[in-house]
């Protein structure tokens, strides 16, 4: 039985002349909806010193793939993605700034790597196998991943 994730993403930006500029789905609208090959779930809360470095996702011990995956981190930070960490075409690193309890979401860890030598839209079908997250506050503080396939 497949597994379906709603998510609801809005934004409202009101200026400081009136204007307001706004998009996303309302909650009374149907949701965005991602459904999962299985019922596997993968949830984990880490606790994450200043400074420290955490691997949240490792695609060798925790779930081979996903269809889906939230990441919500209780302070500021980056998250790093690693598409092809085991480096059959060539590593490919983005970090991605978060915010305390803003949430970063994927529809899927497919992704392209290459080895420099052509564009990255050109490079090979890959896939985000690892994933880390730096939390840059000054304090410890909790991420929590949760993603399914």
């Amino acid at each position: 039985m497949a597994l379906t994730v709603d998510t609801i993403c809005r934004f409202k930006v009101q200026n400081a002349n009136g204007a307001i500029h706004s998009g996303g789905k309302n909650p009374e609208e149907l949701p965005i909806r991602v459904s999962g090959a299985t019922e596997t779930v993968f949830d984990r809360t880490f606790s994450v010193a200043t400074t420290a470095i955490q691997k949240i996702f490792d695609a060798t011990v925790d779930l081979s793939d996903f269809d889906y995956l939230f990441i919500v981190p209780e302070a500021a930070g980056f998250i790093e993605l690693v598409v092809d960490d085991q480096a059959a075409v060539g590593e490919l690193y983005l970090s991605v700034p978060t915010i305390a309890n803003f949430p970063f979401i994927l529809p899927g860890n497919g992704s392209l790597a290459g080895d420099g030598s052509v564009a990255l839209f050109d490079g090979t079908a890959d896939f985000i196998e690892t994933i880390r997250w730096k939390n840059t506050s000054a304090a410890t503080a909790k991420i929590r991943i949760f993603a399914l396939t």
